[in-house]
């Protein structure tokens, strides 16, 4: 077997690190750590932390929203929904599951002024 195409074990801890290194800085404070902020918790570089963010998101660990602070649990977002709904609001489930709406950066016009 080609030895490039086997994991390594510190490519699976590092996944590992980062996914726990998230679960507690949610548990703390609420809100999603920033990529320094994971890279600076589990002593790797910010490369290598994008690199396991892109591997938890494609695992379906995690969801990334746009944004410096756009990671999400998805167990969170289940718990978030049910307590939306305890309180009375009404969640559509392809709302909740996404793809999530991207807001353009610059208005856009609707009509040609010219």
């Amino acid at each position: 077997m080609d030895e490039q195409l086997r994991l390594q074990p510190a490519m699976v801890s590092r996944r590992l690190l980062v996914l726990t290194f998230i679960r507690a800085y949610v548990d703390r404070w609420g809100g999603s750590p920033s990529i320094g902020e994971i890279a600076q918790g589990i002593g790797a570089s910010r490369t290598r932390v994008q690199a396991a963010l892109r591997s938890l998101e494609q695992d379906k660990q995690i969801i990334r929203r746009p944004g410096a602070r756009g990671i999400m649990l998805p167990d969170r977002l289940e718990e978030a929904v049910r307590d939306l709904r305890a309180a009375g609001f009404i969640v559509d489930d392809d709302i909740v599951r996404g793809p999530f709406p991207i807001l353009p950066l610059a208005p856009e016009l609707d009509y040609d002024p010219g």
